[in-house]
Order: structure tokens, then C-alpha cells, then sequence
């Protein structure tokens, strides 16, 4: 009786398209020149996407000799099935070792690569642009009240200017830090839109969100008297500008962004250092400090 033949199992492609660090916005928000994150990034920080780059060759180049190893090993299991099963069961042995210890070897780099890419590289304690989105069109259909609140420090170019990117950088570090502070302590996160444009999505109604804005710019106050080296450089902390939006059910993410960032610039408009929110009655302006 001829024995059964077993066909080779095809093999893997052999490469997988990865793209990290690419956070883009799907439109402009307002008539403004749209911002394009990554570019912004690259520039304040030109290793942050290199390693991120590297990071996810490093997990291509060991997905690929595992897959080379793994034809290998198939291709001598179906030899020694078709010779009459001598050696099969230790290929078949080989085969999960080979499996196991090459997720022993990617689980950490995945979950590194992924932290990346989800979290800005400069700034670790805000998302990425497109992480911010995701996660707030995750959390959008939930009916609790939330709301997005658009923020963007006043005269930030003039800072870069007179006192260097890297009092910038400090600068921006300090705001990042305390806008995620507490939009954690409200069981909401904050999202880095632009150089130094963020934006935050909290769990709390419209009320809530001028008291929400003041807590920030408490904290700022706090965290600043107690930073000697920067205060010591540009002697008062800067001010910032906010627009605040709730979300209801029928709007949606792209709604919501781009109406809290026309509020942001009626801020701009109204003086700086004010919340502008819409409100049923129109829109309204308050002085933050």
C-alpha cells in the first residue's frame, strides 16, 4: 500500500509591513495649515522615531529567522512522515520549542514597540495623536457625560525664541505632566495633537469643566514654585488657552475636536488665559488666573 504524501505546508510571507510612529490627522482642524505631529516630533526629537524604527526592525528580523527556522523544521517533518514517521514526534517537539521561545523573545519588545507608538516618545505621560483618537472613539459611545477640552499654551513660539527649545521642551514637560496629572485623577487621559496643542478626555459634564481647568492651573502654579531651575529662566509661568466641549450621542469625534478647537481660538481671540465653552445659550468666556 504507497504511503500517504503529505504536501509542504506553505510558507509565511516573509516580511510584514510595520508602521509606527506615523500619527497623523485625518483632516485639518479649522482653517489653519493642518499640523502633522510625527513632523513636529521628528524635529524636536530626531532618535525618538529612530528608535521606534529600530525597535520594530528588531522584531521583523526575529520574526523572519524564527519563520526560517520553522520551514526548516516542517520541511523535515513532513520528510519523515512520508519516510514512515521515524523522528516525527521530536520534529513535531521542535516545532513548539521553536514556537515558545520565540514568543518568550517577542512578547517584550512587542509590548515595548506598542508603548511606543501608543505613547508620545518625548512626553511619555500623554498619547500619540492617533492613540488619542482611538481611544476616545472607544470610549465615546459609553452614555456617562464626557468631555473633550482642547488646550494650547499662550505665546509658546516666543519662549522657543528668547529662551531656547530646551526651556521649551521644559516647559512643555512641566504641562504634559500636569495635564495628564489631572485628567487621571478624573479617570480621563490627555492626548499630544501638536507641538504644543493637547488635548484632554474626561468623564465630567460641561459644569464640571471650568472647575476641571482650574485644577490644572492650580497644579501649574504648585509645580512651577517648586521647579527652581526653570522659574529661575522665565521667571513666570506661561498662561494657556482651553476650549471645552461636551459630548453628546449623536456627535462624533471629529465633530467634537474640531468645534472644541474653534472654541480654543475664540480664546485666542477673547485675550488668551480664557475657557471658552458651548453651552446651549451660546458660547462662554472665562478667565482661567
Amino acid at each position: 500500500m504507497p504511503k500517504p504524501q503529505v504536501s509542504p505546508r506553505k510558507s509565511l510571507p516573509q516580511r510584514e509591513t510595520i508602521r509606527a510612529g506615523k500619527d497623523r490627522r485625518k483632516k485639518p482642524i479649522s482653517k489653519r495649515t493642518a499640523v502633522n505631529p510625527a513632523q513636529i516630533k521628528m524635529k524636536a526629537d530626531p532618535f525618538a522615531f529612530k528608535r521606534v524604527t529600530n525597535l520594530a526592525l528588531g522584531v521583523q528580523r526575529l520574526r523572519e529567522s524564527a519563520q526560517r527556522m520553522r520551514d526548516r523544521e516542517h520541511a523535515q517533518l513532513v520528510e519523515r512522515i512520508n519516510n514512515g514517521g521515524r523522528g516525527a514526534k521530536a520534529s513535531a517537539r521542535r516545532l513548539k520549542e521553536i514556537d515558545k521561545k520565540l514568543e518568550h523573545l517577542l512578547a517584550p519588545r512587542q509590548r515595548q514597540l506598542e508603548g511606543l507608538v501608543f505613547r508620545d516618545p518625548k512626553f511619555p505621560t500623554v498619547l500619540t495623536a492617533r492613540a488619542f483618537e482611538e481611544t476616545v472613539k472607544k470610549r465615546i459611545k459609553s452614555k456617562k457625560p464626557k468631555t473633550i477640552v482642547m488646550f494650547d499654551i499662550d505665546h509658546f513660539k516666543k519662549i522657543n525664541d528668547t529662551y531656547g527649545h530646551e526651556i521649551g521642551d521644559q516647559v512643555l514637560k512641566l504641562y504634559t505632566e500636569t495635564f495628564s496629572s489631572i485628567a487621571n485623577a478624573n479617570k480621563g487621559f490627555v492626548g499630544r495633537l501638536g507641538e504644543e496643542e493637547l488635548a484632554a478626555f474626561v468623564p465630567i459634564g460641561q459644569k464640571e469643566a471650568s472647575a476641571f481647568v482650574q485644577a490644572i492651573s492650580k497644579e501649574l502654579v504648585k509645580r512651577f514654585n517648586k521647579n527652581p531651575a526653570l522659574k529661575k529662566r522665565i521667571k513666570t509661568i506661561p498662561t494657556f488657552s482651553a476650549g471645552s466641549v461636551a459630548i453628546g450621542r449623536k456627535r462624533t469625534y471629529e465633530s467634537a475636536l474640531q468645534l472644541s478647537d474653534k472654541l480654543l481660538y475664540e480664546s485666542k481671540n477673547a485675550g488668551r488665559n480664557t475657557l471658552t465653552t458651548a453651552t446651549l445659550k451660546g458660547n462662554t468666556h472665562n478667565k482661567i488666573r
